[in-house]
């Protein structure tokens, strides 16, 4: 008998993803919760009554947090800041594709999605997000 594939577990907080400023690591928890409830709505077979509202919120908080995070690391100095925003940029304009495919009702949300909002983030903060720890701590930073 074939076996089947197992979906993914729900993203939740890690501390592997901690930049090592508290401020940060609060608003990428909420990142990762907002990621982890449209799992959990797929899971339970309620995507399509959920999606819109939750893409809504990943879009407006994505917005607050970049901007919020870009406003710091421009006020230290953040000599890697205008890639930095390049990455915002795209990762934004990805997102908001989703919603607008969300609210005329012609995103499916399935595996493709959950995965690239998921490596999305993690790989954004794991890999982007993580060369601007260091700087802010010695900067002091919290």
């Amino acid at each position: 008998m074939p076996s089947q594939a197992q979906p993914e577990s729900v993203l939740t907080w890690s501390d592997e993803y901690s930049v090592g400023i508290p401020s940060l690591d609060d608003q990428h928890k909420v990142l990762v919760s907002v990621i982890g409830r449209l799992q959990e709505a797929m899971a339970r077979g309620l995507a399509s009554e959920e999606l819109p509202a939750l893409i809504e919120m990943l879009v407006n908080y994505a917005r607050y947090h970049f901007a919020w995070e870009e406003q710091l690391l421009e006020s230290h100095g953040f000599e890697e800041l205008s890639a930095h925003r390049d990455e915002h940029a795209r990762l934004t304009a990805q997102v908001l594709a989703f919603q607008e495919k969300a609210v005329g009702g012609r995103l499916f949300l399935g595996t493709p999605v959950l995965r690239f909002l998921r490596n999305w983030l993690i790989e954004h903060i794991q890999g982007t997000d993580s060369h601007y720890g260091t700087f802010l701590a010695q900067r002091g930073v919290r």
